[in-house]
């Protein structure tokens, strides 16, 4: 799958671009742990291989994996609300297209702006 990806392109923002979709959809049907403990050992040493901060990308794959989560249409966290909260899983699913939107426009943020996730982790000496 690493020659795979490579295959498609060498620019790094066009695979982060592609590997964003990618885990935004591994995120609406698997639970972020596992799609992690399978992914993460595959994709992380060809981003690394490309100059990508091993913290920056384990970040970006967490936030996609987390907000797949919330998303249509095995969305875990839209059933554990529907059931706490009374309302419809279909209800749920409108009411959270606005926050989902921005949601995106965060993880493209984080993704192509290294500093706004990194700052912090480079202050405490956690990346380079």
């Amino acid at each position: 799958m690493a020659a795979w990806t490579l295959s498609i392109s060498e620019n790094p923002l066009i695979l982060l671009f592609l590997i964003n979709i990618l885990l935004f959809i591994v995120g609406m049907f698997l639970d972020a742990g596992p799609a992690i403990i399978i992914l993460g050992p595959i994709l992380a040493p060809v981003f690394v291989s490309l100059g990508i901060d091993p913290v920056h990308f384990a970040i970006i794959m967490s936030v996609n994996l987390t907000v797949g989560l919330a998303t249509p249409p095995m969305g875990l966290v839209l059933f554990v609300a529907s059931s706490v909260s009374g309302v419809k899983v279909e209800t749920l699913s409108r009411a959270i297209l606005p926050f989902l939107a921005v949601e995106v426009a965060v993880i493209f943020l984080i993704t192509f702006f290294p500093a706004l996730s990194m700052t912090i982790p480079q202050w405490l000496g956690l990346a380079q």
